[in-house]
């Protein structure tokens, strides 16, 4: 990293030089000023003015300044001349030089002469004035404006050398930003390259968590590494800029082949994704790639390619992260219609148009009632009844999806507030909390607000939280936020158990009242000895710990069956009752519950 290091030093070089260079200047003009005022006084004498006792002691004041400030100007010759270019360093030798500084040291005699004879001003001393009073017009003045013109011409080329530093980024030593732009500016015409171009758009992936882990400084030099292996990638007509955050672009000019791309691409995934050492920790990472090709003379600015590649690196990373993805115009037109969607999201949340819908969770044994998950539905005003398959990807990219679930928990617990009112037996409602959601430190003390101003207790609500997202993010705001709102007494429940890489690691990190068994190990478990076996285990490990288990998704008897005979506490599923809204639970609780049977598996229609 001593790049780095250079890049940082140049920088505080060039700060002080400025700031040496701005002082150089500024004794040059002052010494002009003290040039004038000696002016004055020499004709001030010369015309007999009144108030001659005052000059010399203006003399000796004038003396003293002058001498102070080409003591001073001596000085700068030692700390400016080793730090300019060699152009630079010339004229301000010169204009330093004892023969140009002559005429100030010429100065300071002939003020102290001039002083000597004011004290007995006589008729023959009026030659001598005057050629004192030229002097410090001419040669005082020619010698002031060589220094000025020394150092403005060093603080030009110090301000090019610095405007320069401005499109270097900091951390990497990379062109940044501006620099791709000014290149773009400079090389890739609006009216179209000229010549074949690659652009590639790489990001880090889940770099926060390397941050959150392992500290900023482990961050830095990810980024640093990572910017040493997209360098050794380039030729000499390639470039490489940090946009900012863990964001990079790589520029391949001339024709290549998608194959070529495509193993460039691999390459630096490859490279990138290999394990480093960091301060006696091994680290991983890796990158995901968008690529977009432009063509000999096809008319594309920056933008719109930096953009298109932007839609390439989502898919990229969409179709699982470390990977490298090309541009199609299929892709701006999803986005497009992306677009559309979440204005239609925005819209609707506005309207009130997201709902929760209900879906009973009962007893295995008995059919009690045991709760109810608050699943979000959209009422579109023209396509219907939509489920979270239709929006909530779009909520989710575009930053909405926080919006939609404060509205569904708000209006979820307001439902069991009114259902108790009602006289309604409803243990608990459910409410699914996403990963986004749970990164906000004040999210315990939020929902905690929010049930106890509805006068519910804070264990009727339970939170469901997607075993895969706790997983994915490793968030430590997350699991904080997790251990919040479990010591404030909401129940946690670990939704689609058994998906994830560390069902165990969660249940023995977090107090979780209720697994829910995903719907993968319970269709056709009846037909399937390896699903019971498997099941069974789930089961067992969490009544181990005392925790209960619900099964997802059950739709038939036998299934309900099997799951009856391992064990299992709670079922959920279209086999018991499908999602409904709210006007209509009270009516299922009145028909359902009275002898606590399990209603008759409904046909599979709609």
């Amino acid at each position: 990293m001593k790049q780095l290091r250079d890049l940082d030093s140049q920088k505080l070089h060039l700060q002080s030089l400025t700031e040496d260079l701005h002082r150089l200047s500024a004794n040059a003009l002052r010494l002009r000023s003290l040039a004038h005022q000696a002016g004055l006084v020499v004709m001030a004498a010369g015309l007999n003015l009144p108030n001659p006792r005052s000059r010399p002691a203006e003399i000796r004041r004038i003396m003293r300044e002058v001498e102070a400030t080409l003591a001073d100007m001596r000085a700068a010759e030692l700390t400016v001349l080793p730090r300019v270019g060699s152009e630079s360093r010339q004229h301000i030798a010169d204009a330093l030089s004892p023969e140009a500084l002559a005429p100030f040291d010429q100065l300071l005699v002939q003020l102290g002469q001039f002083n000597v004879d004011t004290a007995n001003l006589r008729e023959g001393r009026d030659l001598s004035r005057a050629e004192l009073f030229r002097f410090i017009s001419d040669e005082l003045e020619a010698a002031v404006s060589a220094v000025e013109k020394a150092a403005s011409s060093s603080l030009t080329g110090a301000r090019t050398e610095d405007t320069n530093l401005a499109f270097v980024d900091d951390l990497t030593g990379l062109p940044n930003r501006r620099a791709l732009y000014k290149l773009a500016d400079e090389r890739w015409s609006r009216q179209g390259t000229g010549r074949a171009l690659t652009l590639m758009r790489l990001d880090l992936d889940l770099f926060k968590q390397i941050n959150d882990s392992f500290g900023h400084a482990a961050g830095d030099y990810t980024l640093q590494r990572a910017a040493q292996i997209m360098q050794s990638q380039l030729r000499a007509k390639d470039f490489v800029a940090r946009m900012g955050g863990d964001e990079f672009v790589m520029a391949f000019c001339g024709e290549l082949s998608p194959e070529t791309v495509t193993l460039r691409a691999r390459k630096i995934i490859e490279k990138i994704s290999e394990p480093f050492d960091y301060d006696g920790q091994t680290l991983t990472s890796s990158i995901s790639i968008g690529i977009v090709n432009i063509r000999p003379g096809e008319p594309m600015g920056l933008d719109r390619m930096l953009h298109n590649a932007d839609l390439a690196l989502y898919a990229a990373k969409t179709n699982g992260r470390a990977q490298c993805h090309f541009y199609t115009s299929d892709l701006r037109t999803r986005h497009e219609t992306n677009e559309t969607l979440t204005a239609q999201i925005s819209a609707g949340l506005q309207r009130g148009e997201f709902v929760p819908y209900f879906q009973p969770q009962v007893d295995g044994r008995s059919g009690a009632l045991v709760g109810l998950e608050a699943l979000v539905r959209w009422c579109h005003p023209e396509r219907g009844v939509l489920t979270p398959y239709h929006f909530l990807d779009a909520a989710r990219e575009n930053g909405l999806l926080e919006a939609l679930d404060e509205q569904i928990t708000l209006a979820a617990v307001t439902a069991l507030k009114e259902w108790r009112m009602q006289g309604l037996v409803v243990p608990q409602v459910s409410i699914n909390i996403s990963a986004q959601r749970l990164t906000k430190s004040m999210l315990g003390k939020e929902l905690a607000a929010m049930v106890t101003d509805a006068g519910l207790s804070i264990d009727s609500i339970g939170l469901e939280i997607l075993e895969s997202a706790m997983i994915e993010s490793g968030s430590v705001e997350m699991i904080e936020t997790v251990r919040q709102l479990s010591n404030a007494g909401f129940k946690l429940e670990l939704d689609d158990f058994g998906t994830g890489h560390a069902s165990i690691a969660n249940l023995r990190h977090f107090k979780v009242n209720r697994i829910k068994i995903d719907r993968s190990f319970i269709k056709d478990i009846h037909l399937h000895t390896d699903l019971s076996k498997i099941t069974a285990a789930m089961i067992g490990l969490a009544h181990s710990l005392r925790i209960d288990a619900l099964g997802e998704g059950v739709e038939t008897p036998e299934e309900r069956l099997i799951l009856n005979a391992l064990g299992v506490d709670h079922i959920q599923g279209f086999g018991v009752a499908r999602p409904m809204p709210k006007d209509e639970v009270e009516g299922w609780i009145r028909r359902t519950q009275t002898k606590r049977v399990l209603p008759p598996r409904p046909a599979m229609t709609g």
